[in-house]
């Protein structure tokens, strides 16, 4: 190697250099920084001896990450949009674009590759804001291993969070699963553009199972079903559409007012005209009462059972005894209401 034009009684300035070989600064680990000036940044390159940090822009290492004492190993600092930027650019002709890797390994040396775990954290992006002392986290997205990883197999899932107004610390809102099923905390605004209107929020959906049972409202007859007893239901929101079959081979005592019970959701506890009601496919082995024409299903508030009502012209509506329930029931139904 060879240096010309040295000033000083030290390393002061170079103003030409010939490198053959490797070349190593401050070799013996002292705590001295290392500058380069370019034509308009005097700190264009600063490797803070101290803090073990190299910083792009200034000569101060940033130690208020995460809104604590934390700091980064590389770091920009710019006043404009070139000078707090970076960019990585691929020139190839193919269809082929440049690369942001961040990796994990459970290594305790450089350049490891010791399997990962269950759960690791990959790597993260956080986006933070200064609150006058500290940066603050508003937002982050993170890689994490979602399974058991092996050779040539690593699942893996992205999870979304956001800071709420009035808090310092981020919460999950989004996650993508291992398979590709997408979780949403919040629920998601439909036909709003960007914007958050709560009417247009889609904030539950769910399918499921359940059981119909007929019931009494005094007190509960004694009921064998059949294997056609079923029931399903589809959740949207706060609506439930559920359907179902209630099939007996005997009914025996049981008083009250005849009740299918086991619905999938509460009832909402409001008033009636939120509540809804339900259609009958059929209905067999159970009598109307006198001058009633058709059988119907109501639901009551804040609870998980349907009445069995019956209508007619002139009469009005009237509740059907669980007495008058015979063996052989059957009653296939669908069903829509408020929780």
């Amino acid at each position: 190697m060879a240096l010309t034009k040295v000033i000083g009684a030290g390393l002061g300035s170079v103003s030409s250099a010939d490198l053959d070989g490797a070349v190593t600064i401050n070799e013996s680990s002292a705590d001295k920084d290392f500058r380069v000036e370019s034509n308009g940044n005097a700190n264009m390159l600063f490797v803070d001896g101290g803090t073990d940090t190299v910083i792009i822009g200034h000569n101060v290492t940033r130690t208020t990450l995460f809104n604590t004492t934390a700091n980064a190993a590389l770091q920009i600092e710019g006043t404009s949009g070139n000078t707090a930027a970076m960019s990585i650019a691929r020139n190839s002709n193919d269809d082929n674009g440049p690369q942001l890797v961040l990796a994990k390994s459970n290594g305790t040396a450089g350049a490891a590759v010791t399997v990962v775990t269950d759960d690791a954290l990959l790597g993260r992006i956080s986006w933070q804001g200064a609150d006058g002392t500290q940066t603050v986290e508003a937002a982050r997205i993170e890689g994490f291993v979602d399974g058991t990883p092996g050779a040539n197999d690593m699942p893996g899932r992205l999870t979304f969070s956001t800071t709420a107004d009035g808090a310092a610390t981020v919460t999950e809102r989004v996650r993508i699963h291992t398979n590709g099923v997408a979780s949403f905390n919040n629920g998601i605004a439909l036909g709003v553009g960007t914007a958050n209107t709560a009417s247009n929020v889609l904030d539950d959906y769910e399918e499921g199972t359940w059981t119909p049972t007929l019931l009494g409202s005094s007190s509960n007859p004694s009921v064998s079903y059949t294997s056609n007893n079923f029931g399903g239901y589809t959740k949207i929101g706060d609506t439930v559409h559920a359907f179902g079959r209630i099939n007996t081979t005997s009914v025996s005592g049981g008083s009250g007012t005849a009740l299918i019970g086991g619905l999938p959701f509460t009832t909402h506890a409001g008033s009636t005209d939120i509540r809804n009601g339900g259609a009958l496919g059929y209905i067999s082995n159970v009598s109307l009462s006198t001058g009633y024409t058709q059988f119907g299903l109501s639901p009551d508030a804040n609870t998980n059972t349907i009445r069995l009502v019956q209508s007619g012209s002139g009469v009005g509506g009237n509740i059907i005894s669980v007495g008058v329930v015979g063996n052989s029931f059957d009653c296939p139904f669908t069903l829509t209401y408020k929780v």
